[in-house]
């Protein structure tokens, strides 16, 4: 280990003055004393740019060592970036150059399996994928980004970034070096909504197919062999004006939901009446009702406090959610019977907030459909809901507008019992409170269960 005699400022001026003051006294010829001072000059700077990090010559030239309270490189303290690996959302895994794990976070610990990683093989990560990328590092592949099956849960998705690390010196690697980077993140949720986006363009799609094809063919019909037969003219142009108007209300729902989509996350400010948008949408369906030979009924609140609660909402929108679960009603209910729409507030399991049900009497839904009503285009009977002029997207666009309005939709049916269906939403003066979160709440009665 060397010794610390000069600052580097004064380098190439003490070597300059050893080789000026060297050849002085070998010769007194001046010309020959200039030349050995430029020549040590040079030399002594020549040394202090090639002097090897962390070490000195005899004479150092280093530049002096950092203050004990200076900063630390990025800002860290000892032991902060460890903490920050341990509580990053991804799973963060070292291995070194004998193919060993040498760091493994907590949440890649969780990922494959608990906290013996350490000092394991990666083979160990039961991922042939995964193990392929991090075996391909080590024999000088570049790195490269891999997807794979959370181990024995095979519908959890991952991602893998597998990343070389570039050795301090390659000429004197240290096998207990990291050599290989991992970043394994969650990736079900992208691949949830990119089976969702499938699924819904082949629903669309086949939802339209259907009517263009009745269409074409009633078109064809009347310009070939019908032309001339004013019965059957009329005949198929009602039919086509059915399948028309059946494409009308699924653009419309189309156009409804997209809208509600790009607006769900933006909670809305202005305070509605409950009591008055339920009352102007029975008005409006109660002749509906007539036609199908059934009575819509309101019944008044027994709480004097349902016809002053207000929510935070918007209007049309809120007026939507009801309007689709009364004509639902109305459309599934049996002849003769009655829709009965009730409101209550401060539910057991819903303080803080109002509850519009809807109840009708028709065959009911078996349990097994409950969960999925709200998906777009799930109906329980094709057939019917096509007769009845459904589209599969009225009880997807009531999801939609509730979690807007950080409400819930709770359902309750049994076969040959009918249904009821209860919007929840958190009232205005309590909102602050409550915390209610949105979302979907299904179950069934007692009668169902059993």
């Amino acid at each position: 280990m060397g010794f610390r005699l000069f600052d580097a400022r004064l380098t190439t001026g003490f070597g300059a003055a050893l080789a000026g003051g060297l050849a002085h006294v070998a010769t007194e010829d001046p010309v020959l004393v200039i030349g050995a001072a430029s020549i040590g000059a040079i030399a002594t700077a020549f040394l202090a740019i090639r002097a090897p990090s962390g070490t000195s010559p005899s004479l150092s030239i280093a530049e002096p060592p950092a203050p004990s309270d200076a900063p630390h490189p990025g800002g860290l303290a000892p032991g902060q970036g460890r903490a920050l690996l341990e509580h990053l959302p991804m799973g963060v895994m070292l291995i070194d150059r004998r193919g060993t794990i040498i760091f493994a976070n907590h949440h890649a610990g969780e990922i494959f399996g608990g906290a013996g990683l350490l000092e394991h093989p990666f083979s160990i990560l039961r991922s042939p994928k995964l193990v392929d990328a991090i075996e391909g590092c080590l024999y000088g592949a570049p790195s490269s980004t891999v997807e794979f099956a959370r181990p024995r849960v095979l519908d959890i998705h991952m991602r893998a970034h597998v990343l070389v690390l570039e050795p301090d010196d390659p000429d004197l690697p240290d096998e207990r070096d990291a050599a290989v980077l991992v970043v394994v993140e969650d990736v079900t949720a992208l691949h949830r909504t990119l089976a969702l986006h499938r699924d819904f363009i082949a629903n669309a799609s086949h939802e339209l197919k259907t009517p263009l094809s009745s269409i074409t063919g009633i078109i064809q019909t009347v310009l070939g062999h019908a032309r001339d037969d004013p019965q059957a003219t009329e005949r198929f142009l009602g039919m086509m004006a059915s399948q028309t108007d059946r494409m009308r209300r699924l653009v419309e729902d189309l156009l409804s939901l997209n809208r509600i989509e790009l607006n769900e996350r933006i909670a809305p400010r202005d305070p509605q009446s409950v009591m008055t948008i339920v009352a102007e949408v029975a008005d409006a369906l109660q002749q509906a009702a007539e036609d199908q030979g059934m009575n819509l009924t309101m019944v008044p609140p027994t709480d004097p406090k349902v016809m002053l609660s207000q929510v935070r909402g918007d209007r049309e929108e809120l007026a939507q959610v009801f309007r689709n679960l009364v004509e639902n009603a109305i459309k599934y209910g049996l002849t003769g019977t009655e829709v009965a729409i009730t409101t209550r507030r401060d539910g057991e399991e819903h303080p803080g907030m109002i509850g519009v049900s809807v109840r009708d009497h028709g065959h009911g839904i078996a349990r097994e459909h409950l969960p999925r009503l709200t998906e777009r285009f799930y109906r329980v009977s094709v057939s019917r809901s096509r007769e009845k002029g459904g589209t599969g997207l009225g009880l997807a666009i009531v999801k939609h507008i509730l979690n807007r309005h950080r409400g819930e939709l709770e359902i309750e049916s049994a076969e040959g019992e009918g249904s009821t269906f209860t919007v929840w939403l958190p009232i205005f003066e309590a909102e602050a409170v409550t915390g209610a979160k949105a979302g979907t709440k299904t179950r069934t009665n007692q009668a169902d269960a059993a």
